[in-house]
This record gives C-alpha cells, sequence and structure tokens, in this order.
C-alpha cells in the first residue's frame, strides 16, 4: 500500500539486503534460498505519481460542490472493497444533479481541457479512501469540505486545499480533519485473477467499462478479527481438539514424544505406542497473525492508503518433487486491527486554517485472531519431510513478477505396510531409525515488484502445537497458549487442528 516511488526506492536497500540475507543463508542449509528480481521502472512509477498529484489538485476544488461531496461519502460507506474506498471509473457516471455526473462534475474544476479524462483513462484504479479516523461516518457534508492528502513523486505525504496550497503531512500520525485520499487501489485489478486450475474466478469478477473489466483481488473475502498481543491464547481449551490436548499431556517429560506424532499417528514412545497410520482428518491452519513490532507502521506506509493485504505462501516439499506451485493465502487487514493507538491534541504544527486538531499516535502491535482457521494440508511425513516454510509478504498491485524460493527438507525410510492394517504405517517418533536423505524443491510464485518481503518462517515437525496449559489457582478455568513461527517481521500461530 506504499507509493510505487517509495518502493523503488527502497530497491537498493533491498537488493543489499537480499545480497547480505543470502551470503548468510548459504552457511545454513535450514534456511530457504531467494531469487532477486528487479524493480520496476523508475520513471513509470514516477509519472504515476505525478499524475496522482494532479488528480489530487484537481478534486481539491470540485469538492467544494456539497452535491460531490454527498455522493463520494454514500459510495465510501458502501465499502464495496471492504475499505471506506470509492473507485471512480465504478462511480463517474452517477448523477449528482440533473443530468450532471461525478466525472462531469470534477472535469468543471479542470482548468486543462481533456486532462482530468486522460488523467483517469490512464489510472484505471483511481481511487478515493476516507480516513477511517477522519472517519466517513461522521463526514458532515454540508459544513465539512475535505482537504486531499497524495503521495508524491518523493513519496511525501502531500495535503491540498482547494486553492492549490500544499504541506506536507507526518504519515505516522493521522490527523483528525476533513480529508480525502488519493490512492491506486490494491484491491481491485484489471487483470483477472485466476484459481488454481488456471480458471478465472466468477465471483471476482466486479463490472466492466468497455475498456477495462474490474475484478477483486484473490482471497479478498477473508476478514480478520483483532486480538490482544502474543502468541495465540485459549480458554478451558476453546478450538483446541481434545487428540491435540492429549498430545500436548503426552509429550510432558518425555523428550522423544512430539505432539504431532500423537495427533497424526497415535505414536507415543513413552506409553510403548511405537508405530500408526496416518490420520488425514488432522491439517496444519493459521490461526492467529501479528507484526513484530511497531517499526512496521513506517515500513508498510503510514495510515494514508487504509488496509494492508498480506499474502502468505505455505512451502512444504513432496517426496521426488524438484519443482511446486506453493497455495496462496490472502489476508486483508485494517491497521487499526494490527496496533494499537492513542490521540492527543496538536495544537502546534497548524494544517491550513484549523488550528487545534486531534491525532492519532501508533502505540505497539496487536494480534489479531481469524474467524475461522486458514486451513493447509495434513503433514504426512513420508511425503512432505519435517519442515514446513511460511514465506510472508506486504502485497502492493504493480508489475507482476514470479520469484522462486528453494527450501531443503529431511525424510526417512521409517515407513512400512501394515498387512494387518492394509495400510501404510510410520515407525518410530519423528524421523525413526531409518535412512535417512535431504530433498530440495524449488517453489515458483506470482507476486509483484513492488510488494515488501516479510520474511521466512520455519515450523519443524517436533515444534510442540500448544507451548502451555494450566488451570487458575482456586477455579476449574484452564489457559494456555500455541506455538507461534516468526519470519523475523511476523508472527504466526499454527496449530494442528480436526478438519471437517
Amino acid at each position: 500500500m506504499k507509493s510505487i516511488l517509495h518502493l523503488i526506492n527502497k530497491s537498493s536497500k533491498v537488493l543489499t539486503l537480499a545480497l547480505v540475507m543470502a551470503t548468510a543463508l548459504s552457511c545454513h542449509p535450514d534456511e530457504p534460498t531467494t531469487n532477486v528480481l528487479p524493480q520496476a521502472s523508475q520513471a513509470g512509477a514516477r509519472k504515476q505519481a505525478l499524475d496522482k498529484v494532479q488528480v489530487a489538485k484537481i478534486l481539491a476544488k470540485a469538492v467544494l460542490d456539497e452535491d460531490v461531496r454527498v455522493l463520494l461519502k454514500a459510495e465510501a460507506l458502501k465499502k464495496f472493497d471492504g475499505d471506506y474506498d470509492v473507485l471512480l471509473q465504478m462511480v463517474k457516471d452517477k448523477k449528482i444533479k440533473g443530468s450532471k455526473s461525478l466525472f462531469d462534475a470534477i472535469v468543471e474544476k479542470d482548468e486543462t481541457p481533456g486532462r482530468f479524462k486522460k488523467l483517469s483513462d490512464d489510472l484505471p484504479l483511481l481511487t478515493f479512501y476516507v480516513p477511517t479516523f477522519f472517519s466517513a461516518h461522521k463526514w458532515d457534508t454540508k459544513q465539512q469540505v475535505p482537504f486531499i492528502a497524495v503521495r508524491d513523486e518523493d513519496n511525501k505525504l502531500m495535503l491540498y486545499n482547494y486553492k492549490g496550497e500544499s504541506m506536507e503531512l507526518n504519515p505516522l500520525e493521522e490527523p483528525d480533519v476533513p480529508m480525502l485520499v488519493v490512492k491506486i487501489n490494491d484491491r481491485v485489478t484489471t487483470t483477472p485473477p485466476k484459481n488454481e486450475k488456471g480458471r478465472i474466478a466468477a465471483d471476482n469478477f466486479i463490472f466492466s467499462n468497455g475498456q477495462h473489466s474490474f475484478y477483486f483481488t484473490d482471497g479478498l473475502a477473508e476478514s480478520l478479527v483483532p486480538k490482544k498481543k502474543g502468541a495465540r491464547f485459549f480458554v478451558n481449551d476453546n478450538g483446541i481438539d481434545p487428540v491435540v490436548v492429549e498430545g500436548y499431556q503426552r509429550s510432558l517429560n518425555c523428550n522423544t514424544c512430539y505432539q504431532r506424532d500423537w495427533i497424526y499417528y497415535g505414536i507415543n514412545p513413552a506409553s510403548g505406542q511405537n508405530s500408526g497410520p496416518l490420520n488425514y482428518r488432522f491439517k496444519e491452519a493459521i490461526t492467529q497473525f501479528r507484526l513484530e513490532n511497531i517499526n512496521s507502521f513506517a515500513d508498510l506506509g503510514g495510515w494514508d492508503e487504509g488496509s494492508y493485504q498480506f499474502r502468505i505462501y505455505p512451502m512444504f516439499t513432496g517426496k521426488g518433487v524438484t519443482e511446486k506451485t506453493p497455495p496462496t493465502k490472502v489476508l486483508f487487514i485494517a491497521p487499526e486491527q494490527l496496533y494499537t493507538y492513542h490521540t492527543e491534541p496538536r495544537c502546534t504544527n497548524h494544517i491550513f486554517w484549523i488550528s487545534c486538531y486531534p491525532v492519532r499516535i501508533v502505540d505497539d502491535v496487536r494480534a489479531y485472531e481469524f474467524p475461522s482457521p486458514v486451513v493447509i494440508d495434513t503433514w504426512s511425513m513420508e511425503d512432505n519431510g519435517n519442515r514446513w516454510f511460511f514465506k510472508v509478504e506486504e502485497y502492493d498491485l504493480t508489475e507482476e513478477v514470479e520469484r522462486t524460493e528453494v527450501m531443503t527438507s529431511e525424510f526417512s525410510t521409517n515407513f512400512s505396510f501394515s498387512v494387518a492394517l492394509g495400510e501404510k504405517v510410520k515407525l518410530g517418533p519423528s524421523l525413526g531409525f531409518g535412512t535417512k536423505s535431504t530433498q530440495q524443491t524449488t517453489f515458483k510464485y506470482k507476486t509483484t515488484t513492488g510488494s515488501d518481503e516479510l520474511g521466512v518462517g520455519i515450523l519443524r515437525y517436533e515444534d510442540p502445537v500448544i507451548t502451555s496449559r494450566f488451570s487458575l489457582p482456586g477455579t476449574t478455568t484452564i489457559l494456555g497458549n500455541t506455538y507461534e513461527v516468526t519470519t523475523g517481521a511476523t508472527r504466526l500461530s499454527i496449530e494442528t487442528m480436526r478438519s471437517n
């Protein structure tokens, strides 16, 4: 959700960091390796930024018209993409008075004939966003004429008024003043998103205007609920399967008793259970996501473009498979679901003729929990080895590229066919006592040049599902925590769950 030029200005740092990481990772075969691809052209990014500034200057005059304000507020409140976004191409022909359309009303304020039409044609995803702190709900369209914010070619967050005056805003402090933001929508695309079978998902289609067809980016329907900071916390085993709880209890005081062994195979050396078939009813799932610290707020672009789009690529090898395409898990999350805030007055830095106003400032990160777990797959030690990897990025809709990750997992021959059961069984805990081998798999996936890479987390088969479980003194209430995988910039709570 950052401006494209900002991403390009960071490219030299990103490349340097990637080279340093590649050098470091070459010493650790347990870690993934990444193929770094070039960034988008700076010329194209600069033009887009300059075009958005021109739009902002024109829009600042157009919103003097109360009818324009009324329509923009009504459309923002629809939250067609889950945010307070108004996609111009979607609403430009709506009438505001008589036969005059919204597009006509904006064009009237452009002193250069034909310019705004060209700008809107060149920027099909041009969007006007109402910031959440100012709030579309409390916008008094009769009295409040909004200023227009936009990122310029130097990634400065600039604010314009109807007089053509401008000033720079602090992207880390969100002011409660009437305001719209000019941006490029990263929840909508003109490229049809395809499913794993290469087919266009019908539910993603929004509309067509004759020049372009517009689609929701894949995964938009997923929503997240904010929770407290820290590893996923549960009360009275809420959401925890009894078999998972039993796996935790059986792993206590036993160095070779692993929770997933009991959950998936019914193996527990401490009780003499040393073999068992794979239980396909259980699967790994992501239940909670959080950022590592508040430094990410500035890195991800500040408050001015609405919700973030995160993508998680679960990567697990396949026995004998040298190349795979990982599944993509898409998360749309508002900043308010990722951070805690406080407000304070500002009476020193005037915003044009507004001398005092409240600002909202980030205090800390907060975790959020999925309303429904993001289910991945069953962990077959025979087919997937002993490591899973989770690549995380903050996605920006820029030039699409293909990237690769090379992952290494360890396999064992501790599997045998059971005549009595009529299926294969796993012998011994973890990798058992069979012959061990390592395998590399290359994962290829589509992303964009402007997306921020937030690292790769590693989950080992031997890692616990539940890390703690205890009773409150004097009560029957049971509390506990689940295991987190860290990517360096994010933390994922990953649990083994019974699938329906």
